[in-house]
């Protein structure tokens, strides 16, 4: 079996960007059917974009029962702001590669 190519290993990576991109719309359902597809095409053989929607699909998940199981208080919304601010330096850290 030989190694990937440098040609093949950079493709890759730019298909691995360009999903990244893609994942919160792909979890959120807001993709067109064309993009659905190529994401999951691309999620059947990238180990590392699979990890990832695992990750974000558990966050999600926790969110949504921790909203369900008591209010949001006081300390909880500071809690949600400091995460939406980190959140949005990683979008501006991302947008900038």
């Amino acid at each position: 079996m030989r190694g990937k190519s440098l040609r093949e290993t950079v493709r890759e990576m730019r298909t691995c960007h360009r999903v990244g991109r893609q994942l919160q719309d792909y979890l959120d359902h807001e993709l067109d059917a064309a993009a659905v597809v190529a994401v999951e095409r691309h999620l059947e053989t990238c180990v590392t974009c699979g990890m990832e929607v695992a990750t974000y699909s558990r966050i999600k998940s926790a969110l949504r029962e921790a909203a369900t199981e008591r209010p949001v208080t006081v300390h909880d919304e500071e809690a949600l702001s400091r995460l939406r601010e980190f959140a949005d330096r990683l979008a501006r850290s991302e947008g900038a590669e």
